[in-house]
């Protein structure tokens, strides 16, 4: 838990980032520290992001504060202070759990036994699929228009999440349009081959061996006119739940104001 942590702060925030190197290495003074770090193509971890970050609600995050994450730098910054030779980089692609786990590779970089426990806690992250993510995705934007205060938004993402997942078609969903796909990936390509020829020095410049595969259709987050008018729908069902908290405050200050009078005419303090 503490190095999934430690990692949160030292990668998406690069502004703080710089701080954290330096105290790991002056609290572990005189420790072997060994630091693994696990990378993703920069099309696919954008992606994800994107996922999760509309599916949860996550108000704060834009294409600015994501899309400029560079994985070099945070790495220099680890090698600075413990060495390149205890930098480990491993690609996250399906190439690399074809025959093994996530878990796995990690205890094998620190020459770990795995314990039958860690087998038995391990969780699935699963990613939100086809129309549930667009109805998501429908509320976000409408947040963004101002339509959508951020209350009913987390509401209505809430909704959504507790229905059951037969409701919505299940199917991959990209954010991205085939030309910011292109765009992340040749922009990082070169930061790609020095990575590998500094961290991975066996992987002859190579850092990621999955093929790339376009998503031609990405982008579109239409939805059929079944699940929008379902969308809808759960958009009305918050609207009338703010409509209820709203009559039970106004109800609650009439009570408040008809006990003052009562305390007035009975000479109650």
């Amino acid at each position: 838990m503490r190095s999934k942590r430690l990692f949160r702060i030292a990668i998406p925030i690069p502004q703080r980032s710089y701080l954290v190197q330096p105290l790991i290495k002056k609290l572990l003074k005189g420790c072997i520290v060994k630091v693994i770090c696990y990378v993703r193509r920069h099309d696919l971890w954008l992606n994800s992001a994107w996922l999760e970050a509309i599916q949860n609600a996550q108000i704060g995050r834009t294409w600015s504060s994501i899309e400029n994450v560079g994985y070099l730098g945070v790495l220099n910054r680890w090698a600075e202070c413990f060495g390149d030779e205890n930098v480990e980089v491993i690609p996250f692609e399906k190439a690399t759990f074809s025959s093994s786990s996530l878990i796995a590779t990690f205890f094998n970089a620190i020459d770990e036994k795995i314990y039958p426990e860690y087998q038995l806690n391990s969780m699935k992250n699963v990613s939100p699929r086809g129309e549930f993510f667009k109805a998501s995705f429908f509320f976000y934007q409408l947040y963004g228009a101002g339509l959508l205060e951020r209350k009913d938004l987390e509401a209505c993402c809430s909704i959504v999440r507790r229905m059951p997942k037969e409701i919505w078609p299940q199917y991959s969903v990209n954010i991205l349009t085939p030309e910011q796909q292109r765009h992340f990936i040749e922009i990082n390509q070169g930061e790609y081959e020095e990575i590998a020829n500094r961290f991975v020095p066996e992987s002859n410049g190579v850092l990621f061996h999955d093929s790339v595969v376009i998503d031609e259709k990405g982008g579109d987050m239409s939805m059929t006119s079944e699940n929008l008018f379902l969308a809808s729908f759960v958009l009305q069902k918050t609207n009338l739940r703010k409509i209820e908290r709203l009559e039970q405050k106004m109800l609650r200050n009439q009570l408040r104001r008809f006990w003052g009078k009562m305390k007035l005419r009975l000479g109650m303090k």
